[in-house]
């Protein structure tokens, strides 16, 4: 059985050496000899000077466990390659490292930052994804405070789980005091800052993240999606050098389908919401999108925006993740009772997406209902400790 899924048979509480001590016990015989030779030569031949090593750096305290150290640095290889297959590669050796050394806070880190990317390039809900990674990087940070990943990874929780952006933006600041070069640590604070419409501060962080790490997909990519709040033109004509460049990042095509959404450039819209489902092989969103063209193409935007409000409004119906997006596409029709059922299904599911609700201005013509009110009022108000825990699958 693979290590995630024992993962999940335990608490995801392992603040506290009583459940650790459980969790490590349980899985030490299955994990000893899960990582295959093969992937075990291919990550350790790629990890000197690569992404990994910095990664390295900025974790915190090595392991006096040379085996535990050796699995985390795979990990951190295979995290950097932000992929369902290595994220979830990636949970089974920092879990392996954890169960070598009990101790070691940056396994704990990295536990934490796999758990955060395999909501957006894996399966996984936010309702699950979260809870993990909260109770993991808080053990990293109870066994070494001074870790930046670990403050890293709660500030990223705090701001898109807990919906508590001072508190985020207080544990960002301490990873940068801590390592000050670290790119992934101003691009996560730039985009939490773009969450709370604090667009120019926020592309001052990405800039510093990309004179840090000029060649990151990710960073790039976050870039032109900042960058569309002030200067929509520029960020679709950079997102497009961005394309020529490396068409097969996903990001890059579901942040030019957003900006120019946003313009009203549907047909364009369209096509590169299809290159991303096409990468991320979604066969059933492919034929929703093509559906919506051939709306488009014979009826107009208003048909267009139906067909896709109506398909995306049955995918989440069906459990998939982003209940803001039929809600905004069911505002530009003026749809009150959808709008707010999604709307709604968005913040019961506390979805990081969420957190555009005040900033969307197609929900501008709900401004004076007072179920609206309500879900902006709920927006502001911080999920505390306890209830954050908590998972659910």
């Amino acid at each position: 059985m693979p290590v995630r899924a024992l993962w999940n048979l335990y608490p995801v509480v392992l603040v506290g050496g009583a459940v650790l001590a459980i969790v490590v016990t349980a899985l030490f015989a299955s994990v000893r000899h899960h990582a295959s030779p093969a992937a075990a030569a291919a990550t350790a031949s790629a990890l000197a000077g690569g992404p990994a090593a910095v990664a390295r750096q900025t974790a915190g305290k090595p392991s006096t466990n040379p085996e535990a150290e050796e699995l985390y640095l795979r990990g951190m290889y295979l995290w950097n390659q932000r992929t369902e297959a290595s994220l979830d590669q990636a949970i089974d050796l920092f879990t392996q490292s954890i169960v070598h050394d009990p101790n070691f806070a940056a396994a704990y880190a990295g536990l934490a930052d796999s758990y955060l990317l395999l909501r957006q390039y894996g399966p996984m809900k936010d309702a699950e994804a979260f809870p993990r990674g909260l109770a993991a990087c808080r053990q990293a940070l109870a066994l070494d405070d001074a870790s930046p990943a670990a403050h890293r990874a709660y500030g990223f929780v705090l701001n898109y789980w807990m919906w508590d952006f001072p508190a985020a933006e207080r544990e960002f600041k301490r990873s940068i005091e801590l390592r000050p070069d670290d790119a992934l640590t101003h691009s996560w604070y730039a985009t939490s800052l773009y969450s709370a419409g604090r667009y120019p501060e926020a592309m001052r962080e990405i800039e510093t993240a990309r004179r840090l790490a000029p060649d990151s997909n990710s960073i790039l990519a976050n870039r032109g999606l900042l960058l569309g709040a002030l200067d929509p033109a520029a960020a679709t004509a950079y997102l497009h050098d961005l394309e020529r460049a490396n068409a097969s990042f996903p990001p890059i095509h579901t942040y030019l389908a957003t900006i120019e959404f946003r313009a009203g450039e549907y047909r364009e819209s369209l096509e590169e919401s299809r290159r991303a489902a096409q990468l991320r092989q979604d066969a059933t969103e492919i034929a929703l999108l093509d559906a919506a063209g051939k709306q488009l193409a014979q009826r107009g935007p208003e048909a267009m925006l139906g067909s896709l409000a109506a398909g995306y409004g049955r995918l989440v119906d069906s459990g998939r993740p982003n209940a803001m997006l039929p809600a905004s596409l069911y505002a530009r029709l003026q749809d009150r009772p959808r709008t707010l059922h999604y709307l709604k299904l968005s913040c019961d599911r506390r979805e990081a997406y969420f957190l555009a609700v005040d900033q969307d201005a197609s929900f501008r013509f709900l401004a004076g209902d007072p179920e609206f009110r309500a879900l902006l009022v709920r927006r502001q108000t911080p999920l505390d400790l306890a209830t954050a825990l908590k998972t659910t699958t």
